[in-house]
């Protein structure tokens, strides 16, 4: 029997079991690392007994006795040290081999990957020449010929409805019987592309009274319809779509709802796939009930930020009740919008004419998805989408939701038992704190909680919401002054609230939207009463072993030092003048050595703050 030959396939499996190998092996190595920090600790604190029992042996005045407990109690701390020593030499070289293993999958996937993008030219060159015979699926060709050339910009609001009912660039393929009107429109075809039209036009709809038939209907005409003809699209030329719908299910962490208990979350939504964009938005209703779908596209995006959707003018959006379907755009007005402007007639799928219109329509919205996307910045916030992390030692899961019923953030960490106890805090210190620093800037703001759900579920509401961390990167010098200003602000008024933040690190500072910008303090669930002892095992990305804690304790100076180590590599590749680097270096004190406070550092005269009057912080009390 021949050997198999492998294929692209085989090679994606075993990336993809490598890929789970380094996972898991990513795992060991950050459980590797607490222990050998646990076992730094425990030798240090050897250390220090040894060092404090050997200073009580050169005292004059100690007696005899005493002298010879002293000696008994070094010889049995000398022992705990080599002990404590061999548990971080051998932790150490776990480590390190570790770290090896870990170097030697990722080598080996990088191995896999070169194999398979070889294999891949090697198919697409065989592709390229099946394409030319006559038996070639035709699907790519005849989707770039029905979308015509890229629309310089999007239609203009009152263009809309026009652009929207008018004929695709080309005739619509169709494998199988054509539509009897409008017939000049379609032309019969073979391939993916004119089947998934074919099921579009013909295939059954479901019939029923609930909102889940809806579901099926549109799903048929519409969503899957812009999927295929996504995906029949060269790479180069398709926008990547990823189809998303609110389950309402327990497969979710994150559940928002009106004060009558119903979802705000989207029914679906449409994005790219490279950066998370919102491209798209649809409700569904029960038959009849088209008018409450129309009301959900308002309600569930009540507001608009151009930190969701860039300079774009509008949402194109449609709504679904039973048979009856309908687009729409939702309009920007100021920071709010408007009722969902009309841009094709109310279909009836149950018509064949209607439902021929409703399929050249869903042409016609992929045209203008490809338009709006193309006017979006690289990055923007993940409108409507939920990110979940898993904390690999801890167990426990962070959440966050960017709403689109109001400009708020909500966040969510499920068990909330095991966070607290990982980090040492609890859900009074953290409804005590955001009570506390409700009217301060410089510090993202509780809108709604915290609170202890159901389920052991902690969730909060937070605003306002802001620049993603790498598009808040400051400028120049100016804009540097004006981050290290805000966050002093964040600081000073955790600091003066009792508590102290641990977590400073880039990835915990937002910037707002609007210029000038005006930076803030994000992520406050690992602040902490100031002072207080570090829970064993407790150490956050970005501390400095040795340097950070003081006598085991995170304090207000803590807080400061790891702000300078977070704007000194933010500011790295600004020329900055000697009055900027002499802050900078204030700032990086040594907690031990440091002597001013943050809100004494605002003092400074290269920082310029007015004081009470101040308002150069982000997040000012009650901004969205």
């Amino acid at each position: 029997m021949s050997k198999r030959v492998r294929d692209s396939a085989d090679i994606q499996s075993e990336i993809d079991h490598v890929t789970r190998q380094i996972d898991d092996a990513d795992a060991q190595v950050l459980t590797a690392e607490d222990a050998v920090q646990t076992a730094t600790s425990a030798r240090d604190e050897a250390q220090a007994k040894v060092d404090e029992t050997a200073e009580q042996l050169k005292r004059p005045e100690i007696s005899e006795q005493e002298r010879s407990a002293l000696v008994a109690e070094l010889q049995l701390r000398n022992a705990r040290l080599i002990t404590a020593q061999k548990d971080l030499e051998r932790l150490s070289k776990r480590e390190e081999q570790l770290r090896k293993r870990e170097e030697q999958l990722r080598k080996r996937e990088e191995q896999l990957r070169e194999e398979k993008l070889q294999l891949l030219k090697k198919e697409e060159q065989l592709n390229a020449v099946a394409a030319e015979s006559d038996s070639a699926d035709p699907s790519s060709a005849l989707a770039e010929q029905l979308l015509g050339p890229d629309l310089p910009a999007p239609p203009e609001v009152d263009a809309l409805y026009n652009f929207m009912t008018s004929p695709p660039a080309a005739p619509i393929p169709v494998c199988g019987k054509l539509p009897s009107a409008p017939h000049e429109h379609f032309t019969a075809a073979k391939g993916d592309l004119a089947s998934a039209f074919n099921h579009s036009l013909s295939g059954p709809l479901a019939q029923g009274v609930t909102e889940m038939f809806t579901v099926i209907i549109e799903n048929t005409v519409v969503v899957t319809l812009l999927v295929a003809l996504d995906v029949a699209l060269p790479d180069k030329s398709c926008i990547g779509l990823v189809v998303e719908r609110d389950q309402q299910d327990s497969s979710s962490m994150m559940t928002v709802t009106s004060p009558s208990g119903s979802s705000l979350r989207p029914d679906g939504v449409l994005r790219d796939q490279a950066g998370g964009r919102l491209l798209a938005k649809w409700e569904d209703k029960a038959p009849g009930l088209l008018h409450e779908a129309v009301n959900d596209l308002h309600k569930k995006t009540a507001i608009w930020t151009p930190l969701y959707y860039g300079n774009i003018k509008y949402l194109p959006c449609f709504a679904a009740a039973g048979a009856k379907l309908q687009f729409y755009a939702i309009l920007a007005e100021g920071g709010l919008t408007t009722t969902p402007h009309p841009m094709s007639p109310t279909y009836d799928l149950t018509k064949p004419t209607d439902r021929a219109r409703a399929v050249m329509a869903t042409v016609k919205f992929y045209q203008l998805l490809k338009a709006q996307r193309a006017c979006y910045p690289q990055y923007v916030l993940p409108a409507a989408q939920e990110r979940s992390a898993k904390h690999p030692i801890a167990g426990f899961t962070r959440s966050v939701y960017f709403r689109t019923d109001e400009l708020t953030l909500r966040k969510r960490v499920v068990p909330w038992e095991r966070f607290a106890a990982w980090c040492g805090v609890s859900l009074s210190d953290m409804q005590r704190l955001y009570r506390a620093t409700v009217g301060q800037q410089g510090l993202v703001h509780a809108v709604r909680g915290p609170s202890d759900e159901k389920d052991n579920t902690y969730s909060v509401d937070l605003a306002p919401v802001g620049l993603r961390s790498g598009d808040a990167l400051p400028r120049n010098e100016m804009e540097a002054r004006d981050m290290i200003h805000g966050l002093l602000h964040g600081l000073a008024a955790l600091h003066e609230a009792g508590f102290v933040h641990r977590d400073l690190r880039w990835d915990n500072v937002a910037c707002c939207a609007r210029e000038p910008r005006r930076w803030f303090l994000i992520d406050l669930e690992c602040s902490a009463a100031a002072d207080a002892e570090v829970p064993t095992g407790f150490q956050l990305t970005g501390w400095e072993t040795g340097v950070t804690l003081v006598n085991g304790r995170y304090t207000r100076k803590s807080d400061i030092y790891q702000l300078g180590r977070l704007v000194e590599k933010a500011c790295e590749r600004l020329e900055l003048s000697d009055a900027a680097k002499e802050f900078m270096s204030a700032l990086l004190m040594r907690p031990t050595q440091q002597r001013s406070s943050a809100a004494q550092l605002l003092s400074d005269k290269w920082i310029s703050c007015v004081g009470a009057d101040c308002r150069a912080a982000g997040a000012q009390p009650g901004e969205r």
